[in-house]
Protein backbone atom coordinates (compact mmCIF):
# COMPACT_ATOMS: atom_id res chain seq x y z
CA UNK A 1 0.00 0.00 0.00
CA UNK A 2 1.46 3.55 -0.88
CA UNK A 3 2.09 6.23 1.90
CA UNK A 4 -0.82 8.34 0.25
CA UNK A 5 -3.24 4.86 0.56
CA UNK A 6 -1.73 4.45 4.03
CA UNK A 7 -2.77 8.28 5.11
CA UNK A 8 -6.33 8.25 3.61
CA UNK A 9 -7.20 4.79 5.49
CA UNK A 10 -5.78 6.27 8.51
CA UNK A 11 -7.70 9.61 8.75
CA UNK A 12 -10.80 7.91 7.75
CA UNK A 13 -10.61 4.97 10.49
CA UNK A 14 -9.15 7.00 13.08
CA UNK A 15 -10.05 10.21 12.90
CA UNK A 16 -13.12 11.04 11.64
CA UNK A 17 -14.51 14.36 12.14
CA UNK A 18 -12.56 17.27 13.97
CA UNK A 19 -12.60 16.20 17.41
CA UNK A 20 -10.40 13.09 16.43
CA UNK A 21 -7.64 14.77 14.37
CA UNK A 22 -4.13 13.66 14.68
CA UNK A 23 -1.26 15.71 14.76
CA UNK A 24 1.32 16.03 12.78
CA UNK A 25 3.85 14.32 14.08
CA UNK A 26 1.64 11.32 14.77
CA UNK A 27 1.30 10.78 11.41
CA UNK A 28 5.02 11.43 10.14
CA UNK A 29 5.74 9.11 12.90
CA UNK A 30 2.77 6.51 11.62
CA UNK A 31 3.97 6.93 8.26
CA UNK A 32 7.86 7.16 8.70
CA UNK A 33 7.91 10.22 6.46
CA UNK A 34 8.82 13.95 6.83
CA UNK A 35 6.77 16.65 7.90
CA UNK A 36 7.25 18.35 3.62
CA UNK A 37 6.39 14.99 2.40
CA UNK A 38 3.28 14.60 5.37
CA UNK A 39 2.26 18.26 3.72
CA UNK A 40 2.90 17.15 0.36
CA UNK A 41 0.57 13.86 0.62
CA UNK A 42 -2.40 15.80 2.29
CA UNK A 43 -1.97 18.29 -0.54
CA UNK A 44 -2.10 15.15 -3.01
CA UNK A 45 -5.19 14.00 -1.54
CA UNK A 46 -6.90 17.26 -1.39
CA UNK A 47 -6.12 17.85 -5.01
CA UNK A 48 -7.87 14.14 -5.87
CA UNK A 49 -11.02 15.14 -3.87
CA UNK A 50 -10.77 13.52 -0.35
CA UNK A 51 -11.73 15.75 2.47
CA UNK A 52 -8.66 15.97 4.43
CA UNK A 53 -9.46 18.65 7.02
CA UNK A 54 -6.64 20.40 9.43
CA UNK A 55 -6.48 22.68 12.22
CA UNK A 56 -4.77 23.47 15.15
CA UNK A 57 -5.06 20.00 16.57
CA UNK A 58 -4.21 18.34 13.54
CA UNK A 59 -5.73 16.49 10.50
CA UNK A 60 -9.06 14.78 10.15
CA UNK A 61 -11.55 13.28 7.76
CA UNK A 62 -14.19 15.61 7.15
CA UNK A 63 -17.39 14.59 8.23
CA UNK A 64 -19.45 17.55 8.15
CA UNK A 65 -19.53 21.41 6.57
CA UNK A 66 -19.34 23.02 9.47
CA UNK A 67 -15.82 21.38 9.62
CA UNK A 68 -15.07 21.54 6.07
CA UNK A 69 -15.59 25.57 6.17
CA UNK A 70 -13.19 25.55 9.23
CA UNK A 71 -10.62 24.23 7.69
CA UNK A 72 -10.84 26.36 4.48
CA UNK A 73 -10.84 29.68 6.87
CA UNK A 74 -7.86 27.70 8.53
CA UNK A 75 -6.35 27.27 5.52
CA UNK A 76 -7.11 30.75 4.49
CA UNK A 77 -5.43 32.36 7.52
CA UNK A 78 -2.01 30.50 6.73
CA UNK A 79 -1.84 31.80 3.26
CA UNK A 80 -2.93 35.55 4.55
CA UNK A 81 0.01 34.55 6.99
CA UNK A 82 2.79 33.56 4.08
CA UNK A 83 1.92 36.12 2.30
CA UNK A 84 2.46 38.78 4.96
CA UNK A 85 5.86 36.99 5.46
CA UNK A 86 6.05 37.40 1.81
CA UNK A 87 5.93 41.31 1.81
CA UNK A 88 7.96 41.59 5.08
CA UNK A 89 10.79 40.38 2.94
CA UNK A 90 10.24 42.81 0.28
CA UNK A 91 12.14 46.08 0.83
CA UNK A 92 11.93 48.99 -1.73
CA UNK A 93 15.33 50.52 -0.18
CA UNK A 94 17.21 47.43 -2.01
CA UNK A 95 15.62 48.28 -5.78
CA UNK A 96 18.32 49.48 -7.42
CA UNK A 97 19.38 49.46 -11.63
CA UNK A 98 22.37 47.02 -11.80
CA UNK A 99 25.48 47.79 -13.25
CA UNK A 100 26.06 46.92 -17.60
CA UNK A 101 28.27 44.51 -18.44
CA UNK A 102 30.10 42.94 -22.11
CA UNK A 103 32.13 40.62 -22.95
CA UNK A 104 34.49 40.05 -26.12
CA UNK A 105 36.27 36.72 -26.42
CA UNK A 106 38.24 34.83 -29.01
CA UNK A 107 36.58 31.64 -29.63
CA UNK A 108 39.71 30.34 -30.90
CA UNK A 109 41.66 31.71 -28.02
CA UNK A 110 43.89 34.05 -29.74
CA UNK A 111 44.98 36.51 -27.55
CA UNK A 112 45.21 39.82 -29.90
CA UNK A 113 45.83 44.37 -28.92
CA UNK A 114 42.26 44.20 -30.93
CA UNK A 115 40.08 42.02 -28.14
CA UNK A 116 41.57 44.51 -25.52
CA UNK A 117 40.48 47.64 -27.97
CA UNK A 118 37.20 46.05 -28.80
CA UNK A 119 36.29 45.65 -24.87
CA UNK A 120 37.79 49.00 -24.41
CA UNK A 121 34.91 50.55 -26.93
CA UNK A 122 32.08 48.55 -24.62
CA UNK A 123 33.68 50.46 -21.40
CA UNK A 124 33.22 53.52 -23.46
CA UNK A 125 29.29 53.08 -24.20
CA UNK A 126 28.58 51.72 -20.73
CA UNK A 127 25.72 54.73 -19.68
CA UNK A 128 25.36 53.21 -15.93
CA UNK A 129 27.04 53.64 -12.77
CA UNK A 130 30.18 51.27 -13.84
CA UNK A 131 31.21 53.55 -16.85
CA UNK A 132 29.92 56.87 -16.00
CA UNK A 133 29.66 58.39 -12.49
CA UNK A 134 26.61 61.03 -11.43
CA UNK A 135 28.25 64.03 -13.03
CA UNK A 136 28.23 61.69 -16.45
CA UNK A 137 31.64 62.37 -17.04
CA UNK A 138 33.69 60.80 -14.25
CA UNK A 139 34.47 57.13 -14.63
CA UNK A 140 33.54 55.06 -11.34
CA UNK A 141 35.63 51.83 -10.97
CA UNK A 142 35.32 50.74 -14.56
CA UNK A 143 37.68 48.00 -15.93
CA UNK A 144 38.33 45.07 -17.89
CA UNK A 145 39.43 41.52 -17.31
CA UNK A 146 41.90 40.27 -19.28
CA UNK A 147 44.31 36.70 -18.84
CA UNK A 148 47.50 37.56 -17.21
CA UNK A 149 49.92 38.10 -19.42
CA UNK A 150 52.54 35.84 -18.40
CA UNK A 151 54.79 36.51 -21.33
CA UNK A 152 55.04 40.01 -20.47
CA UNK A 153 55.47 40.01 -17.24
CA UNK A 154 58.58 37.11 -17.39
CA UNK A 155 60.22 39.93 -19.53
CA UNK A 156 60.40 42.58 -16.66
CA UNK A 157 62.74 42.72 -14.43
CA UNK A 158 60.29 42.64 -11.05
CA UNK A 159 63.24 42.11 -8.48
CA UNK A 160 61.85 38.46 -8.00
CA UNK A 161 61.30 35.40 -9.86
CA UNK A 162 57.40 34.57 -10.91
CA UNK A 163 56.18 31.61 -9.06
CA UNK A 164 55.57 28.18 -11.27
CA UNK A 165 58.58 29.71 -13.67
CA UNK A 166 56.25 32.18 -15.01
CA UNK A 167 53.73 29.44 -16.28
CA UNK A 168 50.00 30.19 -16.90
CA UNK A 169 48.08 29.87 -14.24
CA UNK A 170 50.69 29.92 -11.62
CA UNK A 171 50.45 32.92 -10.25
CA UNK A 172 48.12 36.40 -9.89
CA UNK A 173 47.92 39.75 -9.87
CA UNK A 174 46.34 42.82 -8.91
CA UNK A 175 46.23 46.73 -8.82
CA UNK A 176 45.64 48.80 -5.63
CA UNK A 177 44.31 52.33 -5.04
CA UNK A 178 46.38 54.76 -2.65
CA UNK A 179 44.67 57.93 -0.90
CA UNK A 180 45.45 60.48 1.19
CA UNK A 181 42.88 61.34 3.76
CA UNK A 182 43.43 64.44 6.22
CA UNK A 183 46.77 64.98 4.70
CA UNK A 184 48.04 61.26 5.93
CA UNK A 185 51.23 59.92 5.46
CA UNK A 186 51.02 56.88 3.57
CA UNK A 187 53.50 54.37 3.69
CA UNK A 188 54.40 52.97 0.67
CA UNK A 189 57.51 50.60 0.16
CA UNK A 190 60.56 51.59 -2.33
CA UNK A 191 60.22 48.24 -3.91
CA UNK A 192 56.61 47.20 -4.53
CA UNK A 193 57.72 43.93 -5.32
CA UNK A 194 59.01 43.00 -2.31
CA UNK A 195 55.40 43.86 -0.57
CA UNK A 196 53.86 42.27 -3.66
CA UNK A 197 56.24 38.89 -2.13
CA UNK A 198 54.96 39.18 1.29
CA UNK A 199 51.26 39.52 0.17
Amino acid sequence: MRKEEQLLAYLKGACPGRQHAAPGRRLRDILGVSESRLHEMVNHLRQEGYPIGSGRDGYFYIRTFGEARETEEHLARMIRGLEAARQGLYLPQMEHDACGIGAVVSIEGFKTRSTVDQALKIVEKLEHRAGKDADGTTGDGVGIMTQIPHAFFSRLELGFDLPGAGLPGSAGRTSAGLYARDRAVLYCPARPAEAGRRL
